[in-house]
């Protein structure tokens, strides 16, 4: 069968071409959340600024993020929620660098993304609040995960044209050095392509 990566929120996802039109819109009334890292204010807007280049991208309303724990396993009763809690209390700020512009196939523009921790945070998450098995690769988590920052995608109506050239101005965007990460957020979605911050759980976090 055939696939093709479509993005879901903050989280890359491979997709079956033949995926029933009623299966996705379905996928649009399940409340549905994912865990990430938020740059900060500056660089968001940053990025915004870039985006805003081009029609398709004006209308993103989901913030500038880095995923650290896709939509599997996030169910909608919340029960991971005191999980993710344990994990950001054992944890400490660390440093976050966003840098240079990579694709995913030719569908989707990301910025790369460099902090030794990151893997090891996403694996702790991943240990207590498990997706199941079979949409680990699909939401690239485990020996998938990537840590990246999505600039531009297919699914937004960007052209071939539109994200080749914002592959190429994107090595026009440039940040102040790393930032210091100091806790999670974990962002709710009603329907594709816009998620809103949610809860926010910080590093040595405590009751």
């Amino acid at each position: 069968m055939k696939v093709q990566l479509r993005v879901w929120g903050g989280s890359v996802v491979v997709a079956p071409i033949s995926e029933p039109a009623s299966r996705r819109r379905g996928m649009v009334n399940v409340v549905q959340y994912f865990i990430g890292i938020a740059p900060p204010k500056a660089d968001r807007d940053r990025i915004r600024d870039f985006r805003g280049r081009w029609r398709s991208a004006r209308h993103v309303l989901t913030e500038p993020h880095i995923t650290v724990k896709a939509q599997g396993g996030l169910s909608e009763d919340l029960g991971w929620v005191k999980a993710v809690r344990r994990v950001c209390r054992t944890w400490h700020s660390f440093d976050v660098e966003i840098r240079g512009p990579h694709m995913f196939g030719a569908t989707v523009v990301y910025l790369s993304v460099k902090s030794p921790a990151l893997p090891v945070l996403h694996e702790q998450i991943l240990a207590c609040v498990p997706p199941p098995a079979d949409t680990m690769q699909q939401y690239f988590e485990g020996e998938w995960y990537v840590p990246h920052l999505i600039l531009g995608q297919s699914s937004w109506g960007m052209t071939d044209a539109e994200l080749q050239a914002m592959y190429r101005e994107a090595d026009t965007l440039s940040f102040r050095g790393p930032f210091t990460a100091t806790g999670l957020q974990i962002f709710r979605g009603l329907t594709p392509g816009r998620y809103e911050p949610y809860i926010q759980i910080p590093f040595g976090y405590s009751d």
